[in-house]
């Protein structure tokens, strides 16, 4: 199965999002925003205008400022030349081959740490720093046939929400 890849901005958004909001950390940054919410609502009466700037922004911190944050940097990043042009990527049985103009390389699925479906995106782990992402929109119509392509050539506990 051969599929051609556009990233855009929305799609290294929303891996952002993910990256940033998944896992120990984003269970800490909502306990913390969560946190100074109460704290602001429970001490609005006694405290200073100061702290409760200082307490609104620790809220607005990972609600609204990280995520507006992540988003220009998802912008520029999809501006830059690694984007510009769409990625060719083949699934095959015993691997990955994946192509960019001149470029090309392969990557056997005893390579692939993990496979994570989101809403709109697969993501494809290769190491702790390295993915590839594949907007859902790219298989047209080819979906079902990746999802069992990757059940079969990956255990379960590599398929993270992985659903046909």
């Amino acid at each position: 199965m051969k599929i051609s890849v556009k990233i855009t901005e929305r799609d290294l958004f929303a891996f952002s999002m993910y990256n940033s909001y998944t896992g120990f950390t984003g269970l800490l940054n909502a306990v913390f925003s969560l946190g100074a919410l109460i704290l602001l609502a429970l001490s609005w009466e006694w405290t200073t205008v100061f702290q409760k700037s200082l307490l609104a922004f620790c809220f607005l911190l990972f609600t609204v400022i990280q995520p507006a944050i992540l988003y220009r940097k998802s912008r520029r990043q999809a501006r830059g030349a690694a984007f510009s042009n769409a990625i060719d990527m083949t699934f095959l049985e015993d691997k990955i081959v994946i192509s960019q103009g001149e470029s090309s390389g392969e990557i056997p699925w005893e390579e692939i740490w993990k496979v994570v479906q989101t809403r709109g995106l697969y993501i494809l782990k290769v190491g702790p720093t390295r993915a590839y992402l594949v907007p859902r929109a790219a298989f047209s119509g080819q979906e079902k046939q990746f999802v069992g392509l990757i059940k079969r050539v990956l255990p379960t506990h590599k398929t993270k929400g992985v659903s046909g």
